[in-house]
C-alpha cells in the first residue's frame, strides 16, 4: 500500500516512508571491556538508532545489533548515506578502544583473549553464545596483534560453522542442544591444535 502523505505502508508503523530498513551487526569488545557501551547505547538512542547488545548471559554482550529506528522524512540514498556513516564511526570508536586498552590495560586485554583461548581449547561443551563471545576474544586478539598464529578470516569462518543447524546438516542427524554443544565444543578442540605451535608463540 502506498500514500502519497507517508510513502510505503508496511505492516509495522516504523516503516512508514520509503519502507527501507537497514541492518548492522558490529562486534565492539574493547569498548564492552572499557564499560562504554551503555553510553554509547544512550548517544544512538538520541540519535533514533535502534541498537541492542546480544551476548552469552553471562557477561555485558559484544555483538551490537543496529538498524535505523525509521525511515519517514527522507530518501533512500539519505537514509543508506546516514546509516553507513553511522557504521564508520562506531567501528572507528572501537579501533579507538583497542588502542587504549594495548596502551593502558594491556594485561586485561592479553587475560581475556588468552582466557577465552582456554576455554575454547579445553571445553567439553560450547553453546552457541558462549562460543561466539570467546571467538570473539580471539577476533579481538588477532586485531590487536596478541595472537598471531591464526588468519583473522579464518576466525570469522569459524564464527560462521558453529551453529546448530550447520552442525546438523554436517552431522547428518538430528542432535539435542546438549549434543550440539559437544560437537561444537570438539571441533573448536580440534581447530585450535592445529594452530597451537604457532599460537603458543606469543
Amino acid at each position: 500500500a502506498f500514500s502519497e502523505e507517508f510513502g510505503y505502508l508496511t505492516a509495522s508503523p516504523r516503516r512508514a516512508g520509503t519502507g527501507l530498513e537497514c541492518r548492522a551487526l558490529l562486534h565492539l569488545p574493547a569498548l564492552a571491556m572499557l564499560g562504554e557501551l551503555p553510553r554509547l547505547l544512550r548517544g544512538l538512542a538520541a540519535l533514533h538508532g535502534d541498537a541492542r547488545l546480544r551476548g552469552d548471559g553471562t557477561g555485558p554482550g559484544t555483538l551490537l545489533e543496529l538498524r535505523n529506528a525509521r525511515s519517514l522524512g527522507t530518501s533512500e540514498a539519505e537514509l543508506l548515506d546516514g546509516f553507513g556513516e553511522l557504521v564508520l564511526k562506531l567501528s572507528d570508536f572501537e579501533a579507538k578502544a583497542r588502542e587504549r586498552l594495548l596502551s593502558k590495560a594491556r594485561s586485561l586485554l592479553e587475560d581475556r583473549v588468552w582466557t577465552a583461548y582456554g576455554r575454547l581449547r579445553y571445553g567439553r561443551l560450547q553453546s552457541a553464545e558462549t562460543a561466539g563471545e570467546l571467538l570473539g576474544a580471539l577476533r579481538l586478539g588477532n586485531l590487536t596483534g596478541i595472537l598471531q598464529g591464526i588468519d583473522f578470516k579464518e576466525v570469522q569462518g569459524v564464527w560462521t560453522e558453529l551453529g546448530d543447524g550447520a552442525l546438523q546438516v554436517d552431522a547428518g542427524a538430528d542432535l539435542d542442544r546438549e549434543a550440539c554443544a559437544a560437537l561444537r565444543a570438539e571441533r573448536l578442540r580440534s581447530w585450535l591444535v592445529a594452530h597451537e605451535s604457532a599460537l603458543l608463540k606469543g
